[in-house]
């Protein structure tokens, strides 16, 4: 079983150490300037935390040919270049393609400025076999979202949310369906918990007081701050029974040794990613408030990237 995952960003590169728990050879395709060349190594890392084995190396476009399933993890400013790939490896329109993302597209306000209804972003590849969207962290679906837009309060309707949730599917779904082993990936949502959770910590301190990853760990302060944090989300994901993959220690020192290592998905939080405070922060602590437990640190934490985005602070 050959899978080609096209962009090896935060999402590509957390996809395959997931796929890579199934002995999967996995064959990535990522542009030459960007960071995610080096998320290969960190994939390796990731996985060598379960003792788990990826069969992973940088393909040239045509060994995509040979694939029997593509996933395709960029942003909408990478779909083109996704279609010209596929076009380049001479992709047969009968292999199956999937196409990942973080949550609601946040990135369509920022490429298109307005939200329209009518938009296909997928145009270019519409003769391909598209067999489902991978929507991790199933932002909204059953209700309106507000995202705050150059000063302005835009309303996401429910029908676009439909267009991009029409044929949302699972990870396990993918596995399923293309008859793999689902029993190794039992503690996919512990792992996506672990993932998301330790992110959105990092990421807001990050955005929030305008430092990268190396800076932020080099602070004693911050260090704390993120320790206990990440502490108060493995509290809450024991409380909603999900299984504690890395202590906040471990998760420190991983990304530590991740010298590529980029907070992903706030990391433009102050300015076009406003949305992903809630999703990420907000539904944590009401988690927290539904078991009864005191998260102080959280709670700070999401107050201060709240008050930063009303320009309080």
């Amino acid at each position: 079983m050959k899978i080609g995952i096209i962009g090896l960003g935060a999402v590509g590169s957390f996809i395959a150490y997931i796929l890579g728990q199934s002995g999967i050879e996995l064959l990535t395709v990522t542009r030459a300037d960007t960071i995610a060349n080096h998320n290969i190594d960190c994939v390796s890392l990731y996985n060598s935390k379960i003792n788990g084995f990826v069969q992973i190396h940088n393909a040239a476009k045509h060994e995509l040919a040979n694939c029997d399933l593509i996933i395709i993890a960029v942003k909408a400013n990478g779909l083109s270049w996704a279609a010209h790939v596929l076009e380049q490896a001479q992709i047969s329109t009968s292999i199956p393609l999937v196409y990942a993302v973080n949550g609601l597209p946040w990135w369509l306000k920022k490429q298109l400025g307005i939200i329209t209804e009518d938009v296909d972003l997928f145009a270019p590849m519409n003769n391909h076999c598209w067999c489902g969207f991978i929507n991790y962290i199933n932002t909204s679906k059953n209700s309106n979202t507000v995202i705050h837009h150059s000063g302005q309060s835009i309303t996401v309707q429910n029908s676009l949310e439909s267009y991009f949730n029409q044929f949302s599917i699972s990870l396990v779904e993918v596995f399923k369906r293309f008859n793999l082993s689902v029993v190794k990936v039992e503690n996919l949502d512990s792992l996506l918990w672990q993932k998301l959770s330790g992110n959105a910590v990092i990421s807001t301190i990050c955005a929030l007081n305008n430092v990268n990853t190396e800076q932020l760990l080099s602070s004693k302060i911050f260090v704390q701050i993120i320790s206990q944090c990440i502490y108060e989300m493995n509290t809450i994901g024991i409380c909603c029974g999900f299984q504690i993959i890395s202590t906040p220690d471990e998760v420190i020192a991983n990304i530590a040794k991740m010298h590529s290592f980029k907070p992903s998905m706030l990391i433009d939080v102050l300015s076009q990613r406003v949305t992903e405070i809630d999703e990420l922060l907000g539904i944590p602590l009401r988690l927290a408030d539904k078991h009864q437990l005191k998260v102080p640190a959280l709670s700070g934490l999401y107050h201060a990237a709240q008050q930063s985005l009303a320009g309080d602070v």
